[in-house]
């Protein structure tokens, strides 16, 4: 049962809250893509390396955290 009549196209609040909403996804959603394009990058330029040399290093830092578990 409806106790209160609710009319979405007249409730301004609910449009700016999911504005702000989208907002912010979009926001998330560009730094996720920056990220993923950084990353890319890097990997194209190993590819390239590896193609030029023979061989590629890779400089990229690595968690060491199960070795100090172990100990």
């Amino acid at each position: 049962m409806i106790r209160t009549l609710h009319d979405p196209y007249q409730a301004d609040y609910h449009l700016n809250r999911l504005r702000n909403r989208n907002q912010e996804l979009l926001e998330f959603c560009a730094h996720l893509r920056a990220l993923a394009e950084k990353k890319f990058e890097y990997r194209q330029a190993i590819i390239k390396q590896f193609h030029q040399k023979g061989y590629a290093q890779d400089y990229s830092e690595t968690d060491d955290d199960e070795a100090e578990e172990d100990n």
